[in-house]
């Protein structure tokens, strides 16, 4: 036998025991010990009714909020700790992949909005230099605010870009063809630029490396998403960074100087005091 059903016949026997009591002493006269003893009884019955009653009906309802509460103070806790810990190293924003972060013209915005400095790499970058008004939106930030751009891509001989495969199809002659027209589209817009300014835009290429993530940094911000072998570029997480200063900010920023030390330029822009 259970100790709750042991505790529950107890509960229901002193609960009739006080009642019969209550009966006999109230026959003899007794009236106000009969009218203790009859209350006794009574809640002594009824407590073990409402509990009957409570667990055929799902449980005590107070404990069902205690409990619900506690869940959700619990997961409140923990969101709080992952905010906090996402704040320390600098984590701004996540996308489940990167094509979902906004159309070519949203990725547009957000070099419109530069002050600074627009610093890029990923295997080829073609998707930046699809569009023409993004070559011409390159020399307008360089005119008009002195943004300074450096290109970082692979080079056509690097040595892992016959190896490179998306969704288990090899695309390292893809993007080899991707890569000239890269270079020649960013080359159209350098040549366009008066000597004097020639030097903000700088592109090199690396054959060493095989590059495992796309880095865009936007002067504090920074836009990372993870190379997968399983999935596209655009099929691909994506982080968003803020701060250059943030553990997660300095992180990116060695990553893309290391690399950028270890390339080769495109073409050497001749620097030319204003």
């Amino acid at each position: 036998m259970s100790t709750k059903l042991s505790q529950a016949i107890v509960f229901v026997s002193v609960g009739v025991a006080l009642i019969v009591i209550s009966s006999l002493l109230s026959s003899a006269g007794h009236t106000d010990i009969s009218a203790i003893l009859l209350n006794l009884g009574l809640v002594s019955v009824a407590v073990i009714l409402v509990e009957y009653l409570w667990g055929t009906s799902g449980g005590n309802p107070i404990e069902r909020q205690i409990s619900t509460l506690s869940s959700e103070v619990t997961r409140l806790s923990e969101t709080v700790d992952i905010v906090d810990s996402s704040k320390r190293v600098g984590l701004d924003d996540i996308y489940d992949c990167q094509a979902n972060f906004g159309t070519q013209a949203e990725w547009e915005d957000v070099i419109r909005n530069a002050e600074d400095r627009v610093d890029i790499m990923g295997r080829t970058l073609f998707g930046w230099t699809r569009s023409t008004e993004f070559c011409q939106l390159i020399k307008r930030k360089v005119l008009n605010d002195g943004v300074e751009f450096r290109w970082l891509i692979m080079s056509e001989n690097n040595k892992y870009l016959p190896l490179l495969t998306e969704e288990d199809i090899n695309i390292g002659s893809i993007l080899g063809e991707k890569l000239k027209e890269v270079k020649r589209r960013i080359k159209k817009a350098y040549d366009e630029l008066p000597e004097n300014k020639k030097h903000l835009i700088q592109v090199r290429e690396f054959e060493d490396v095989p590059l495992y993530c796309a880095i865009t940094r936007v002067d504090e911000l920074f836009y990372v998403s993870p190379y997968l072998y399983s999935a596209s570029s655009d099929g691909s997480p994506m982080l968003k960074v803020r701060g250059a200063r943030s553990p997660w900010g300095q992180r990116y920023i060695k990553e893309f100087e290391t690399i950028w030390e270890n390339s080769t330029d495109v073409f050497s822009p001749v620097r030319t005091e204003t």
